[in-house]
């Protein structure tokens, strides 16, 4: 749910805050994983990005897990 509100604003090149749930933080430290990945910088530091290139990532990284959500499913 974490990527489903914060990619989109980071894959525009616009800052965003997640505050996780304690439920749920396990999603949100793979995203944070995803964007030191892709190089984008802690906090304030945020400067030009190549979109397109965050954008082809992001939608990888979340076919990725999607396939092994199912994988996961299929055996419980």
């Amino acid at each position: 749910m974490a990527t489903w509100k914060v990619a989109p604003a980071l894959a525009a090149g616009c800052a965003a805050i997640l505050k996780p749930s304690e439920l749920a933080f396990v999603t949100c430290l793979e995203l944070d994983d995803i964007c030191k990945e892709v190089g984008l910088p802690p906090g304030s530091e945020m400067k030009h990005i190549d979109t397109e290139a965050l954008k082809e990532h992001f939608g990888k990284k979340i076919m990725e897990l999607e396939e092994e959500k199912r994988k996961v499913q299929v055996w419980t």
